[in-house]
């Protein structure tokens, strides 16, 4: 076991190192990108289509709100900052910034361009076109307006423009209390839709996974009506329902007239998505069992949390309800990871999964967290690192949980099995007897075949258990179960009938080759006897022989005359066959 777990912990931190190394080649090479472009150049509307972030300036908002005039008044007089990453990140309740992009074209003709902004969650984003100092377009979106006032049909804040020759500038004003990371695209419509159709096959291909992993499992469920399948599906449904909320499809398909409601469907849904986690966890990790204080503290914790974000919605403080989310996302991670390791000693096999997957999903979370609070530059594997951190952790978690059902069913055969057997002598009881034996009865009555019954007790057996006490009386039954184990043959079926009687079923069998079985049978008990280092006694069984007829035609007639023959044996001096 300690050679076991050694090599288990070295795969976790190896897995885990793996992970942190891929998260900090990923920065690296945003590091790398973002030192791409000259600060003082303009966006040349030839640029291929990408992200455009080294090529805004931005500027913070202070106490008041500044209007787009004082805001061209800030951009002449220098007092806005160029950007040096492709992406522009700032972190969570920051205040709104304003942003500027020049915009070149020195072709004579005007050229069509896509820009977007790639976060769902902006409150505002008002959008001024300016060209030759001329105000030439303005758009106001953001989550604040209903989805049906945007020009085009996208997740994310989009609009065309068709810029004409020279230099023109865009002035956009942004503003969130959620984490405002600003992916800016630009290029064409087509280059836009080839993006486009990338991510659908992707947010396709996680949704496909998950919804049929929670479909399975709530089969399961509904089966074995065992709770952690159901707060499994319950968690798979967190993820799918934050994950669309906070990646623009919820508002796009489900509420897009409700401002209110894709204001705070994220964090109440990140709330929800982390406390169904851990309730999973708990009856994964059988919790409740094993640590019950733990377990009822913690149930008392979510409750409270769940209240003080109720109150926090009703107080507004959506900034503040965000923050609390991402962190319960972070420190339930670590909780169920300790958690899985204190658990550890008692169902290593269960765990082992539940550990990876747990690390897995920690460290994509925690990738996303940075990037979302603006720690780690932005990159598209940084920003989604929790989709595939939990892509890896459903499906290893649905390998637990299809080993536990194993188990669970490898428990249940044997319980089944240990049902149907004698657990002194290991043969067939009574009931399992019967089971057997009506197939084989129907058999030999539709095919008109033969069959016969032996039943025998021991001689004598009240006076081997007073003279030798009833541990030497258990040693006399299984002599003779293994004796008849030996003597029977393939087919045949010998069961501990109760106490010290036998019967051995004997298909395809006439009444002549019945006898000389059974009497192989007593010779073989009466020249074996009891033989232990301490004690040496021989004894003997008397046994009787039946065949089926037209007139004996049921299990119950053949027992019955076997044991009639039985007991005539007895009545004619024991120890043989009748």
């Amino acid at each position: 076991m300690l050679i076991l777990s050694y090599h288990f912990f070295k795969a976790v931190y190896f897995i885990s190192f793996l992970l942190l190394c891929m998260s900090l080649l990923i920065s690296s090479v945003s590091r790398a990108d973002a030192s791409s472009s000259d600060a003082s150049s303009p966006l040349s509307i030839s640029k291929s289509a990408g992200m455009i972030g080294e090529y805004i300036s931005v500027l913070s908002e202070t106490d008041q709100k500044l209007s787009l005039e004082q805001a061209k008044q800030a951009y002449q007089q220098g007092e806005f900052v160029r950007w040096d990453r492709p992406v522009l990140s700032f972190g969570i309740g920051v205040a709104p910034k304003w942003l500027v992009i020049d915009i070149e074209n020195l072709s004579v003709n005007t050229i069509s361009r896509r820009l977007i902004i790639e976060n769902s969650w902006l409150d505002k984003a008002d959008i001024y076109i300016l060209h030759n100092e001329q105000i030439i377009k303005q758009l106001h979106l953001g989550d604040a307006y209903p989805f049906v006032e945007r020009s085009i049909e996208h997740r994310f804040f989009a609009f065309d423009h068709d810029y004409a020759q020279g230099i023109s500038q865009l002035f956009i004003r942004v503003e969130t209390p959620d984490p405002m990371v600003l992916p800016v695209f630009f290029g064409t419509v087509e280059d836009s839709a080839k993006r486009d159709v990338f991510n659908s096959y992707s947010y396709g291909l996680l949704y496909g996974i998950v919804t049929a992993l929670l479909l399975y499992n709530f089969i399961l469920f509904i089966q074995l009506r065992l709770r952690r399948y159901l707060f499994y599906v319950i968690y798979l449904a967190m993820f799918i329902l934050t994950n669309q909320s906070y990646t623009g499809h919820a508002f796009y398909l489900f509420w897009p007239e409700s401002v209110l409601w894709q204001q705070w469907m994220n964090p109440f849904l990140i709330t929800m998505y982390a406390c169904s986690s851990i309730v999973f966890a708990f009856l994964f990790l059988h919790t409740e069992r094993l640590f019950p204080r733990i377990f009822k503290i913690t149930l008392s914790a979510i409750v409270g949390l769940l209240i003080a974000q109720l109150i926090l919605f009703m107080m507004g403080a959506q900034s503040l309800t965000v923050v609390i989310a991402i962190a319960l996302v972070m420190f339930f991670a670590l909780f169920t990871i300790f958690m899985a390791l204190i658990t550890w000693q008692y169902i290593p096999q269960e765990v082992s999964y539940f550990l990876i997957a747990s690390i897995t999903t920690l460290i994509g979370s925690s990738i996303s967290a940075m990037t979302v609070f603006g720690v780690i530059p932005y990159y598209e594997l940084t920003y989604r690192a929790i989709e595939i951190g939990l892509s890896i952790d459903v499906i290893l978690l649905s390998i637990a949980l299809a080993e536990q059902f194993r188990l669970l069913q490898n428990e249940k055969q044997i319980a089944e099995k240990l049902a149907r057997l004698d657990p002194l002598t290991g043969l067939f009881n009574r009931r399992a007897f019967y089971e057997v034996a009506e197939p084989i009865l129907h058999n030999a009555l539709r095919y008109d075949h033969s069959m016969s019954v032996i039943i025998f007790d021991i001689d004598k057996f009240k006076v081997i258990n007073d003279q030798y006490g009833h541990n030497i009386g258990d040693e006399v039954i299984k002599v003779v179960a293994e004796i008849t184990q030996k003597i029977k043959r393939k087919g045949d079926v010998s069961t501990r009938w109760g106490g010290e009687e036998f019967v051995i079923l004997l298909p395809e069998t006439g009444i002549e080759r019945a006898r000389a079985l059974a009497e192989r049978l007593r010779k073989n008990i009466e020249s074996i006897g009891v033989k232990s280092p301490h004690l040496t006694f021989p004894f003997t069984v008397s046994l009787g022989v039946a065949q089926m007829s037209e007139e004996v035609n049921s299990i119950e007639k053949l027992i019955k005359l076997a044991d009639r023959r039985m007991y005539q044996a007895k009545e004619n001096g024991r120890n043989q066959v009748c």
